[in-house]
């Protein structure tokens, strides 16, 4: 997950859909955190690709280790991979 979705889960934040805050009640399983820091692309006017080397490896790391990437990042959805849950 993003940072940004813990923080929502943790502080019971309206922005996080149920569904996705019931995904972390679950008693099996565990959490990923993925903290990603886009500073070349926070300092340029333009929207950032969807094919960011990092964001490809998120997505690769969910996928193959059968885990859901859950994001608000809508340029990840680009990807259309089943893992990609976004907020």
């Amino acid at each position: 997950m993003d940072t940004h979705i813990l923080l929502w889960a943790l502080s019971d934040d309206a922005k996080l859909p149920e569904r996705q805050k019931r995904l972390f009640c679950r008693k099996a399983g565990y959490l990923l955190l993925a903290i990603r820091y886009d500073h070349v692309w926070a300092l340029e006017t333009v929207k950032r690709p969807a094919d960011a080397p990092f964001d490809r490896m998120l997505t690769a790391q969910a996928k193959a280790e059968g885990m859901l990437f859950v994001t608000h990042d809508g340029l990840l959805t680009d990807y259309h991979e089943e893992c990609i849950v976004a907020v």
